[in-house]
């Protein structure tokens, strides 16, 4: 599946703009999270209003957005990686299809900017993914302060940091999740030599943008803005459940001429990958199922210092 792959709708029903509407409104009076806000986000957020409170819920300032403006005039030693990367970021999308187009151009500039601010974590290839899905809701410099609170507030830089150091302590913690909660498939993996890594890495270093339908890319930034970093665990034992039937019965069936020339991991991705064509329903009553289950295992894992 192409990055940047599915159509968004742009309908809403009046009832609930509305209802946001009015939850706008009661933000900016009490200056705190309406406890509506909850509810609604992970329903999802209307695409027309996903600028707006994608912003708030980050909590982007004018102080970050003036940076970018200076940034971008500045030279940096990614300019040519940016470059190779920029032709292959969501090439199923009109707006980043075009050569030296607005897109691109965007992109580039967005991520460069990115690598001259954040100068321990530079660039690395992934982001450009979630920076393309910012730019197709907001200019450039509120895309860029979007994208600097998910690497710092959010702490999602923390995982290209010391040689990903923490992406696999994440990785091992997604493993312990899927064996107490998976353990069926969590045991066929195992039998089949597929790790964590595999498949984890991608999702979770890109945020789940590089290789779904925009429709749930958007889905998922507007819960993992809500509610942070323990998102990635739930999105991904989500995808993991929805596709579970598809993953063993496709994976059992394999001849093993197949198997030679093509590995395990693009199996893996292409089958969860198919099934959200479903649309998110699903996914969503499995992240809130996953919710309360996956906080009674990281506090388990936690009082023994994992």
């Amino acid at each position: 599946m192409l990055s940047g792959t599915g159509n968004v709708s742009k309908d809403c029903s009046e009832a609930i703009l509305d209802q946001w509407a009015a939850t706008l409104i009661s933000w900016n009076k009490l200056g705190a999270r309406p406890k509506q806000l909850v509810h609604q986000t992970r329903l999802g957020i209307p695409d027309a209003l996903r600028a707006e409170v994608w912003q708030r819920l980050s909590g982007c300032s004018d102080e970050i957005m003036e940076k970018y403006r200076l940034l971008i005039s500045k030279e940096s030693s990614c300019e040519s990686v940016i470059q190779r990367d920029i032709s292959r970021t969501f090439p199923a999308h009109d707006f980043f299809k075009t050569a030296g187009g607005l897109g691109q151009d965007s992109l580039f500039r967005l991520s460069k900017a990115y690598a001259v601010y954040d100068e321990e974590v530079g660039y690395c290839q992934g982001l450009s993914f979630l920076a393309a899905a910012l730019l197709l809701h907001m200019p450039e410099e509120q895309a860029f302060c979007v994208l600097v609170r998910i690497m710092y507030h959010y702490k999602l830089r923390d995982l290209f940091k010391d040689g990903f150091e923490n992406l696999n302590m994440r990785l091992y913690q997604l493993n312990r999740l899927m064996e107490d909660q998976l353990p069926d498939l969590w045991q066929h993996f195992q039998d089949k030599g597929v790790e964590e890594h595999m498949y984890g890495s991608q999702w979770f270093l890109t945020l789940y943008t590089a290789k779904f339908p925009l429709h749930l890319v958007f889905h998922i930034l507007d819960v993992f803005l809500l509610q942070g970093i323990d998102t990635l665990f739930q999105v991904a034992l989500a995808l993991l459940k929805v596709s579970c039937i598809q993953i063993s019965a496709k994976i059992y069936c394999l001849h093993s001429s197949f198997c030679k020339r093509f590995s395990m991991l693009a199996q893996v991705i292409i089958f969860v990958g198919k099934s959200f064509y479903q649309g998110t329903q699903i996914i969503q009553k499995y992240v809130k199922n996953m919710l309360v289950k996956m906080k009674r295992t990281i506090t388990t894992m936690k009082t023994i210092n994992l």
